[in-house]
């Protein structure tokens, strides 16, 4: 990695983070990590963690949504595997039995918080993957904060979610386009990718 690279990486979960934190080592000083979320405000908040699919956690409760995401994604992976599942109670089987909660409490904080504590003055690449919530972080950053943003991607959940961030970064000077993950094809998921005009 470069000499001058610095990462901020942030989780909210407990048991996520330690993980976080322990992977972040053998990369020394140039990550920095955070256990807290992002979001547009600061403060408490509770999410729901799922042990055995933590990427399934956020602080959205709509199980019947992660189901369906995790029911698809894992036949997109057994299709790609070139297995071929017929029997959809073995799927359901296996989704039910993975997408187990509990609640935890983490803390929030905002992009711009970060910005001004740190005193960054450019970030080359904002990368947004937290599960229904990337429209709080973008609007966690203040008006002068977009100025030092260079380039996003953003994992993105829902057409109606997608136009409003896709709008959002236009308006602060951004080009935008998008790709769907074949892993999440049959999906509302796509990833934003944008640029600075």
């Amino acid at each position: 990695m470069a000499d001058d690279l610095q990462i901020f990486s942030f989780e909210p979960i407990n048991a996520i983070y330690d993980i976080l934190s322990l992977n972040s080592k053998s990369f020394g000083q140039s990550i920095s990590t955070f256990q807290m979320g992002l979001s547009d405000i600061e403060g408490e908040a509770a999410f729901n963690y799922f042990p055995n699919v933590s990427i399934m956690s956020s602080k959205y409760s709509n199980l019947d949504y992660k189901k369906s995401l995790f029911r698809n994604s894992l036949k997109n992976q057994l299709n790609k595997e070139g297995k071929i599942i017929n029997n959809e109670n073995i799927i359901d089987a296996v989704v039910n039995s993975k997408l187990q909660s509990k609640q935890v409490m983490v803390q929030l904080t905002t992009l711009g918080s970060i910005i001004e504590q740190h005193r960054i003055k450019k970030i080359d690449l904002l990368k947004i993957d937290v599960e229904e919530s990337e429209l709080e972080v973008l609007d966690g950053l203040r008006d002068q904060d977009w100025k030092i943003v260079k380039q996003l991607v953003v994992e993105v959940h829902g057409l109606e979610k997608k136009q409003k961030i896709i709008k959002l970064l236009q308006k602060n000077h951004f080009k935008v386009f998008e790709s769907v993950d074949q892993a999440l094809k049959n999906t509302d998921i796509v990833n934003l990718y944008a640029s600075e005009l």
